[in-house]
């Protein structure tokens, strides 16, 4: 029996931070061993949203590989992604629009039921060069960070940033294809 504990330091995050489904008996272990004001850390999770290019997918490859013209694999790999998603390292430069948090999750406070959720709408705006080119939006890219706040951390709160504007982890990005583009030219937000 490992009775109460001061501090539970877990790394639960999954890609796009809830896949994969672990957080849940990192709660459970919360709830069964950590003292009352113990600190959980991670202790906050926050979920974004941005924007992104074709490049975001990364499937641009396959438009010329040594000659050969392989769209055709591209095109079954971006229907694949429409299914299920595409996990990679999104090149900032196929960004689109600033991040917009969509979610947080206090794990200290947090019922095993918030796992699940909707968002509530939010809203995308596109940077205004790409609106003014016309680039295309083909897709959605979904980030995390997690913080050691200052709440269980005073002297030194750090934040482990997923985004693709920071240093890559093995995290990356989860790129959610949408099923038409959508020309930023059109329009002043997305919801």
């Amino acid at each position: 029996d490992l009775g109460e504990v001061d501090v539970l330091v877990s790394e639960w995050m999954g890609y796009a931070l809830l896949f994969e489904s672990m957080l849940d008996s990192v709660l459970v272990a919360r709830d069964r061993f950590l003292k009352k004001g113990g600190a959980i850390l991670p202790n906050i999770a926050n979920l974004y949203v941005g924007l992104g290019s074709a490049e975001a997918e990364g499937l641009g490859f396959w438009d010329d590989v040594y000659g050969l013209d392989m769209k055709a694999v591209g095109v079954a790999l971006r229907d694949q992604g429409m299914r299920q998603t595409i996990v990679r390292v999104a090149e900032p430069s196929s960004i689109l629009s600033d991040g917009v948090k969509f979610r947080s999750l206090n794990l200290a406070t947090m019922t095993r039921a918030e796992q699940d959720f909707s968002s509530e709408q939010f809203e995308l705006v596109p940077g205004e060069e790409y609106r003014k080119n016309g680039v295309k939006c083909s897709s959605f890219v979904i980030w995390f960070d997690t913080e050691f706040s200052s709440q269980f951390c005073a002297e030194t709160p750090v934040v482990l940033d997923t985004s693709p504007l920071s240093k890559p982890t093995h995290w990356a990005q989860t790129v959610l294809p949408l099923k038409d583009h959508i020309r930023l030219s059109d329009c002043d937000t997305i919801k």
